[in-house]
């Protein structure tokens, strides 16, 4: 203020900090010197930044000033200043004021002040800026001369859309609908107006629409549903709705606007698919081993995105656990395999060829199983490669190899520790095979002869060459004796042929029988042990087949045979007897029109795909309702095919396994378990929600609500003197005591989302999501009107003759930066200040870090009267 006039300094001070804070911008000018003093808003308008000593024509200079809207300066003598300086008081609201880029409209009011002579000493200019208020009405203007255009075109358009358009008032009852609306609805205009549309609405779906519309108009939850019309004429149709709020100009809701599309066409495919996907699904989960989808990323990355459930089983690991991270996997594998694996794996990536590889994994449980896995991998446009495939566990056929290798080497030392030679030559008399301790005599080693001709080795042995001849043209037994290197040896051999008859070679073994008598003796000895085992054999085969057919017809499980087209070969008694049949009935029939399977027309067409599958090689698992005498049985079933020895498919084995009781039990145990963790939630006494259950339910709300930022707000309550209610009263009331509280507690307490639990002896916790501090109040209130109106006598009480509650009441809303330990702090500090005060009140706090509007008046005095 240093710049204005000393003969109006007077309360310098006070007159400079009232025209500081004021929202519009003051000039005062000065007629003798012309200075200009700007106040604080002024400066900001002018982009000053501090107040200089500078004359009206710097000033102008500065900040040129135009006629609004124009190009035109503001002619100097019609300024408001001038004219002000002149004794004239002006008001203008076209000025224009360009700084830089900026342009500045300004209202501006000009007053001169006169002296005690009248003569004007300086003028003071109030200018504000109304930039915004002009292009609002600028605005205003061309959105009124475009309504009529919009208004034209959303007419044009709603008759052209290809979707229903409606409109309605804000009880949903409809006011305009177009031409296709209608249409799908399948009503007319007339009969659709007001809440005709809902007529032709589908019976099974009016309560979600109403529902989910409620939620739209009471809340503002968009609203957006697939829902379904059945139209007069039986058809059903599928719809795509979606709404939003049609407000006035103060922006209350004056009705809703919204459209309906035609998804019929959608929801079928998407139904087909869903079943489709189901069907496949529970193939992949029931075959006997692993299905799986592994990607291979440009980067080096891998994952799999798809595992069926029966990994459980073989690598007794969760699938979900593998579809975290794929390291879980790699993780189990035995470490001198790994490499193995990732190599070939490696390899597969880069030729694209498929993948098979043996390797070993080491279980949970520290079990060791040989795996087999299989599959084609495919590159993807974004470099990706996928593997599709399967697993399965060969830990037995490992085993019976090993097994297999064991028996041969045993074999082996044997035939290379008895003075024996076996041999084996091809259809050409060329050796093949040259083995045995007995070699030793002739001075030979085992495979000395292999590859060479015994026509040439045995060319001084006439009757070694005839005795071989005719073995491989007639397929007569070979039987020769003959001296070698003065050692007698007896050689006997027999022809092997393919399935045509066509001679492959010979199989002999030649026998060192200088020893006649012992030899003779050991070939008796040799002989009769054989023919006893034969006969033993034979006799054992005869009582095997005995008690096949014995445990066949005995076996709990149903078992049977049939053709690769499914025709029933047979059925073992157990499957006869459970369903009422005779084998005649059924045998040489198709396997699916026999009495078990006609429980329905979709089990016998699930029946015949099983068969073709397990006619192709597929082992078959599922499980299945069959139809018995007097019962329908839930059985384990599955169909096996079996093979000769050229790979072909010449039987199936069907077999079911009676889990109709495993399956009751299940059921059974699943109650079981829901009603375990209704109790372990459940408080004993006051059968509200325990400490534990509240705790969860905290967490749970407190994510959400982080997540929504909506509020969420917690109420302790403590029964006032309670531990002298139990000294004079005794436990017993005590205990009721505490169960018509929390009776009344709950009548207080409505929303399906509130919570009520008990925290502590006579402490209870009341979470109510979606609440404020001001909703959280009045919950109290209504809890402490309702053990009021409970009238429960406490002459131990220092504050009412009756039980009464002092009550901590928080609000806040979540953050990642806040706890919910925080929140109980501050409720329980608050539940700490009501019995400070007195008890027998309530007292809201929020934590000191919130700033907020708690929306509800300090309460610290007793919310019920004694």
């Amino acid at each position: 203020m240093k710049n204005i006039n000393p003969a109006i300094a007077l309360g310098e001070e006070q007159l400079s900090q009232i025209l500081e804070i004021l929202p519009i911008g003051v000039a005062v000018i000065h007629r003798e010197s012309g200075h200009t003093y700007l106040n604080q808003k002024g400066r900001a308008l002018l982009e000053q930044e501090a107040n200089t000593r500078i004359s009206l024509k710097e000033l102008l200079k500065t900040y040129p000033i135009y006629r609004l809207g124009t190009e035109e300066r503001y002619p100097y003598q019609e300024l408001p200043i001038v004219q002000a300086l002149k004794g004239k008081r002006i008001k203008a609201k076209d000025l224009e004021i360009r700084i830089q880029t900026k342009v500045i409209c300004l209202e501006v009011e000009a007053t001169p002040i006169l002296d005690e002579q009248g003569k004007v000493i300086c003028a003071v200019v109030t200018f504000e800026d109304i930039t915004e208020h002009k292009r609002i009405e600028a605005e205003r203007l061309k959105a009124e001369n475009a309504l009529w255009e919009s208004q034209h075109r959303f007419a044009t358009l709603a008759k052209a859309a290809p979707v229903g358009i409606f409109r309605t008032d804000t009880q949903g009852k409809c006011l305009y609908g177009n031409d296709i609306s209608f249409e799908m609805i399948g009503l007319s205009q007339e009969e659709s107006m007001g809440e005709g549309w809902t007529k032709t609405l589908h019976p099974d779906d009016v309560e979600d629409v109403q529902k989910k519309w409620y939620a739209f108009a009471l809340n503002g939850v968009p609203f957006k549903c697939e829902y379904r019309f059945l139209r007069p004429d039986g058809s059903i149709i599928w719809v795509y709705g979606q709404a939003v709020a049609e407000t006035d100009i103060n922006g209350n809701v004056i009705g809703y606007v919204g459209t309906i599309t035609d998804i019929t066409g959608t929801k079928e495919t998407e139904l087909a698919l869903q079943q489709s996907e189901a069907k496949y699904r529970r193939l992949a989960e029931n075959i006997p081993g692993v299905i799986y989808r592994y990607v291979l990323h440009p980067d080096g990355k891998d994952e799999f995105i798809y595992v069926s459930p029966r990994i459980k089983e073989v690598y007794g690991i969760e699938p979900e656990i593998i579809l975290e991270d794929s390291a879980n996997s790699w993780n189990i594998i035995v470490a001198e395999d790994v490499e193995k694996l990732r190599f070939s794996t490696l390899i597969s990536c880069q030729t694209l060829q498929p993948w098979s590889q043996e390797y070993r994994i080491t279980k949970p449980d520290g079990e060791i199983r040989w795996m087999e896995g299989f599959s084609i991998p495919e590159k993807q446009p974004n470099g990706d490669v996928i593997w599709d495939g399967f697993i399965i566990d060969i830990s037995s056929r490992k085993k019976a190899e090993e097994t297999l290798k064991e028996r041969e080497a045993y074999l082996r030392m044997v035939v290379n520790n008895v003075p024996v030679i076996l041999w084996a030559t091809d259809n050409n008399g060329i050796f093949t095979l040259s083995e045995g301790k007995g070699l030793e005599g002739l001075g030979l080693q085992a495979g000395d002869v292999v590859g060479k001709s015994a026509y040439e080795i045995y060319a001084d042995f006439p009757s070694i060459i005839r005795g071989i001849h005719e073995t491989l043209t007639t397929g007569s037994s070979y039987h020769a004796q003959v001296e070698v290197n003065g050692r007698f040896f007896e050689a006997l051999g027999n022809a092997f042929s393919d399935e045509q008859g066509n001679c492959l070679g010979i199989i002999g073994a030649s026998f060192d029988i200088t020893e006649r008598q012992q030899v003779e003796q050991i070939l008796a000895d040799y002989n009769r042990i054989l023919e006893a085992k034969v006969a033993e054999r034979t006799e054992a085969l005869r009582q095997s087949e005995e008690k096949f057919r014995a445990i066949f017809n005995q076996v709990f499980q149903f078992i049977g045979l049939i053709k690769p087209d499914g025709t029933l070969l047979e059925a073992n008694q157990t499957a006869l007897d459970f369903g009422g049949i005779n084998l005649e009935d059924i045998v040489n029939k198709p396997f699916w029109e026999a009495p078990w399977w006609k429980i329905s027309p979709q089990t016998q067409q699930q029946l015949k795909e099983a068969i073709t599958k397990a006619a192709q090689g597929e082992f078959i698992h599922y499980e299945v309702d069959v139809l018995g005498k007097n019962t329908i049985a839930t059985i384990d079933f599955s169909i096996r095919p079996i093979r000769n020895n050229q790979g072909e498919i010449i039987l199936l084995i069907p077999e079911g396994r009676d889990i109709t009781e495993r399956k009751q039990m299940e059921e059974a145990l699943r109650k079981a378990n829901l009603e375990l963790e209704r109790l372990a939630t459940l408080d004993s006494l006051t059968q509200v929600a325990n400490r534990r259950y509240f705790q969860n339910y905290l967490e749970q709300e407190w994510k959400r609500l982080t997540r929504e930022q909506q509020p969420l707000s917690l109420i302790l309550c403590d029964v006032d003197y309670f531990k002298r209610y139990n000294d004079h009263y005794g436990h017993p009331a005590g205990d009721d005591c505490l169960i018509k509280v929390a009776r009344a507690m709950q009548l207080a307490v409505k929303r399906p989302a509130d919570l009520i639990a008990r925290y502590g002896g006579e402490e209870f916790v009341i979470i109510l999501p979606n609440t404020n501090l001001a909703g959280a109040i009045k919950v109290a209130e209504e809890i402490q009107e309702k053990i009021h109106q409970l009238g429960i006598p406490h002459a131990q009480s220092q504050v009412s003759q009756l039980v009464t509650l002092s009550l901590g009441v928080t609000s806040l809303i979540p953050g990642v930066e806040k706890t919910t330990a925080e929140l109980i702090e501050v409720a329980d500090t608050a539940l700490y200040r009501a019995k400070k005060l007195g008890r027998n009140r309530i007292f809201p706090s929020v934590p000191p870090q919130i700033v907020q509007n708690i929306g509800c008046e300090y309460l610290a005095t007793p919310l019920v009267s004694e």
